[in-house]
């Protein structure tokens, strides 16, 4: 992490300005008003606009990242209960999630981290609790005959869309230990969600 320290060293006020209050922000918004432009202090105004500008650019530059991605398969069946459409009918699909891990320094190796790693972690999350499974929101009317028949399903708090389930994946992904940039689940070929946090 990169820390940056700007300081300011400013004079007592000008009395063109009438500065009463400490306020940065006040003080700033004077000086760029037009009948205080000629006040020594917009000059500084200018100076610590562009200081700022140079700090954003140098921090993008210090904050490249190595990113890597690996892209896992498997299928479920689902429904969304309250959906207008068809889409609240029984159905599935095969799916791809496609995740993306990165650091700031490779590792030993030259990797930001093996995919095997990846893959192993995520496959078995996948294999338990999503892979041909059917995906329920929990407040769902089938769901007691599914159990009265001994089916396989999962009951969760929300419904279960590829929002939903990308989120899953980063989650448990990140509990695991990997700095996860995003999760992207591919519902078909031209329709994908995508989960991240800051």
């Amino acid at each position: 992490m990169h820390i940056f320290i700007v300081h300011f060293q400013l004079k007592p006020c000008c009395s063109a300005i009438n500065i009463t209050t400490k306020s940065t922000a006040t003080f700033f918004s004077k000086c760029k008003t037009a009948a205080t432009r000629q006040c020594r202090y917009y000059k500084k105004y200018k100076e610590l606009n562009y200081s700022l500008y140079l700090l954003k650019r140098t921090h993008q530059l210090l904050s490249l990242m190595f990113t890597i991605t690996k892209e896992v398969y498997f299928c479920y069946g689902h429904r969304l209960m309250n959906h207008p459409g068809k889409c609240r009918n029984l159905h599935g699909h095969s799916v791809k999630a496609s995740i993306s891990i990165q650091q700031e320094q490779l590792n030993d190796q030259g990797m930001v981290c093996d995919f095997s790693d990846i893959k192993n972690c995520v496959e078995a999350y996948i294999d338990i609790t999503l892979d041909h499974n059917f995906l329920l929101h929990k407040d769902d009317p089938i769901i007691p005959m599914l159990t009265e028949n001994n089916e396989r399903f999962l009951a969760l708090e929300e419904h279960p869309t590829a929002e939903v389930l990308s989120k899953m994946i980063y989650q448990y992904l990140k509990q695991a230990g990997f700095n996860v940039v995003q999760v992207v689940l591919w519902e078909t070929a031209s329709a994908h969600a995508c989960y991240r946090e800051n």
